[in-house]
């Protein structure tokens, strides 16, 4: 993808470097190479910019960067910048309906018919899955799907239009609180 089009793609405006640059993926400032593009969005990490290889950064619209080997894309949250970006280089991957068989469904539960359920994931008490796929991480889920969903939709929307990513995700949590104490007690 052209740094051009990635740009675009991630409402970031290209402030140094070619817009016709191959950038091929994403990753962290210490393991970015290459053709990566990798994000500053906490200043703590500000010294890690001097040795990342990656070739394209996103950075806040305010931050200064001392290199000037390296892309530029200013955004107005250069972690949400990044999170679009990462979807663009990794997909979710298609659905294959199904619950893996070391999967534990409990049996007040309300599963969805075109949902994946991978391994080792633990559904429980009065959960609802509703279209959508399960983490192959094997965590449990303990609070309804649909819920988390709201939760990180909502403080998602928030971060979009410019508002600040820890506060609205707070802000979300606590508006849904009482769903998941419910959720939490079963």
């Amino acid at each position: 993808m052209k740094l051009a089009q990635l740009a675009a793609a991630t409402v970031s405006i290209i402030s140094q470097g070619p817009a016709d640059m191959e950038i091929s993926s994403a990753a962290g400032l210490d393991l970015a190479g290459p053709g990566d593009v990798t994000f500053l969005a906490n200043p703590k990490y500000t010294p890690q910019i001097k040795g990342t290889k990656a070739s394209a950064i996103f950075v806040n619209e305010t931050v200064e960067i001392e290199r000037n080997d390296i892309a530029v894309l200013r955004a107005k949250d250069a972690y949400v910048a990044y999170t679009l970006a990462l979807r663009l280089f990794f997909p979710t991957p298609q659905i294959v309906p199904g619950i893996h068989p070391s999967a534990v469904v409990d049996e007040t539960a309300t599963v969805a018919s075109d949902v994946e359920i991978q391994a080792n994931v633990v559904v429980g008490k009065n959960c609802v899955i509703e279209s959508g796929k399960i983490s192959k991480l094997g965590l449990p889920v303990v609070v309804p799907v649909t819920e988390f969903r709201d939760i990180i939709g909502t403080a998602l929307t928030a971060m979009l239009s410019g508002a600040d990513p820890a506060t609205e995700l707070k802000k979300a949590s606590e508006q849904y609180k009482p769903i998941l104490e419910k959720s939490e007690k079963g």
